[in-house]
């Protein structure tokens, strides 16, 4: 793990991801603990682990119990994420886009109008997910704590104290944040399989109209790889470079959208953030 100076420069070079296990439980604990009020559990002893906190029905026996997180769980959460993902923002907008297709308002798969239109769906999905997700009181709380990040995140690079006056004075949106990331993976795809699809069908087209669909939708679930790569990429230089003004302007669209993935936190999450920035930095500060 990197430390000290070695881990700013890479936190200014890449993206940033906590390595904070040691924190989440606390944050995790803290967190069902406040849920957990209203059913009045009375004498309940939180159990510090890694697992799942079950908090009884009220009126049931008192207690936690807590229930482990083994890696088949782990693996199959991300399985299930990631195929859920895909789904929503390949080919659900594929789909989308053959409608439109078949309603005479676009071209073939391989023409400009069936990629914009793939393009159009695929930002409406994106946006529309996020703003859905926004109005649930539990995920309002985590755009908060990802405000704490992002405030902790820029004292730590500008050489600040790691103080909660410190953070809240700086901004809560981040031009290397995962968000921002998303939205550079949708635009280089919208380019890349308008560029590509085309050379695709050369090589090889299904006679079945269906099939050809399929054969597509495939050919874009591989292309993410060379997608995710380059807009990887593509965030470094603009996080590494936001004082230049072509970077700005490749950042700005990612600081727009993260008005809605970020809320200003309370001191208590910007005290959270600190405390995970300290155990990334160094492995003494978890224990």
């Amino acid at each position: 793990m990197p430390r000290g100076e070695d881990l700013k420069a890479s936190l200014q070079g890449q993206p940033h991801h906590s390595h904070i296990a040691h924190e989440i439980q606390q944050l995790v604990a803290h967190e069902l603990v406040r849920v957990a009020q209203p059913v009045s559990v009375q004498n309940a002893e939180l159990v510090q682990h890694h697992g799942i906190v079950q908090v009884p029905p009220k009126g049931q026996a008192v207690g936690v119990q807590v229930l482990h997180l083994t890696p088949w769980h782990l693996v199959l959460t991300m399985v299930v994420a990631l195929g859920v993902a895909l789904g929503l923002f390949v080919v659900l907008p594929h789909f989308l886009s053959a409608l439109m297709q078949w309603l005479g308002l676009s071209g073939d798969v391989e023409s400009i109008s069936f990629n914009a239109w793939d393009g159009l769906f695929k930002m409406l999905v994106f946006v529309g997910y996020i703003v859905i997700i926004s109005f649930v009181p539990d995920i309002r709380r985590v755009f908060q704590y990802h405000g704490a990040e992002h405030k902790v995140i820029w004292s730590f690079e500008n050489g600040d104290d790691l103080s909660v006056a410190s953070a809240r004075a700086k901004s809560r949106l981040h031009p290397r944040c995962g968000t921002s990331f998303l939205l550079f993976v949708l635009a280089v795809s919208i380019l890349l399989h308008t560029a590509l699809v085309p050379v695709l069908l050369k090589i090889y087209t299904p006679e079945i109209a269906l099939v050809k669909h399929l054969y597509i939708v495939a050919a874009k679930l591989l292309f993410m790889i060379p997608v995710s790569c380059v807009a990887y990429e593509i965030i470094r230089f603009a996080g590494k470079f936001n004082s230049n003004v072509l970077c700005r302007m490749l950042c700005w669209p990612g600081l727009a959208l993260q008005m809605l993935t970020t809320k200003e936190p309370d001191d208590s999450q910007i005290e959270v953030a600190m405390a995970a920035l300290k155990c990334a930095v160094s492995e003494e500060a978890c224990s």
